[in-house]
């Protein structure tokens, strides 16, 4: 299990993850759960198998100024092969791997910061960001969060939100790596282009949840 948030702010977007990865014998290691191709973008998270998100991440930086078209397609071009052989390696060995991941990826386009919604490369609209979004989809405890206005935050703000969200969520699924032990990943996107990863360690004096939820507008649900 993986948490990855997109978070618009007032200045741009950040994408953010936990970074603890679980295996099924219990141990757990730090690994980084989103991809950052180039200075220019795109900005990539994904929620599923470490060992094939591994992979897909390799690839990615080893094939991607070779594939033609847009971030979409030398996206899809990508991953579509290395289903196939994932799938003839499962065969080989019995690894089990599981093909299926959720997948947020985020460039510039004129100026906007789109993003390719979750549920992997099926999904072909890029949309605008406006809201935050979150993968895994399905994930019924994080939902409450999505509904947050986080369009007026600052970057601080923002990536502070980020980090409340995975110190609440760590408590509702131990696949989610509390930040104080693990740390976090981001990546902060803005409308000229511009991209920058950052890594934060471990840290157990942040700010105080009511300080950062009371400036922020939660939407009431409909009745």
């Amino acid at each position: 299990m993986t948490l990855v948030l997109l978070i618009p702010y007032s200045e741009g977007c950040i994408l953010l993850a936990d970074r603890q990865n679980s295996y099924d014998s219990g141990s757990k290691q730090e690994r980084t759960k989103i991809l950052l191709q180039s200075a220019n973008g795109p900005a990539l998270g994904c929620a599923g198998d470490s060992r094939l998100i591994e992979n897909l991440f390799a690839s990615i930086k080893e094939k991607w100024s070779s594939q033609e078209g847009d971030s979409y397609n030398k996206f899809k071009t990508i991953y579509e092969k290395l289903l196939v052989e994932t799938a003839e390696l499962n065969k080989l060995t019995g690894a089990r791997i599981d093909p299926l991941i959720e997948t947020i990826l985020v460039e510039v386009q004129g100026g906007k910061i789109v993003s390719l919604g979750a549920a992997g490369p099926a999904r072909s609209r890029m949309i605008d960001c406006q809201s935050i979004v979150a993968i895994p989809e399905d994930f019924p405890e994080v939902q409450q969060y999505l509904r947050i206005d986080s369009r007026s935050l600052s970057e601080k703000e923002a990536i502070d939100l980020g980090e409340q969200i995975l110190r609440q969520m760590c408590f509702l699924n131990y696949r989610i790596g509390p930040p104080e032990y693990y740390g976090y990943d981001f990546i902060k996107i803005t409308p000229d282009g511009a991209f920058a990863d950052k890594n934060v360690g471990a840290k157990l004096d942040r700010l105080d949840p009511s300080q950062l939820f009371s400036k922020v507008h939660i939407e009431e649900e409909a009745t």
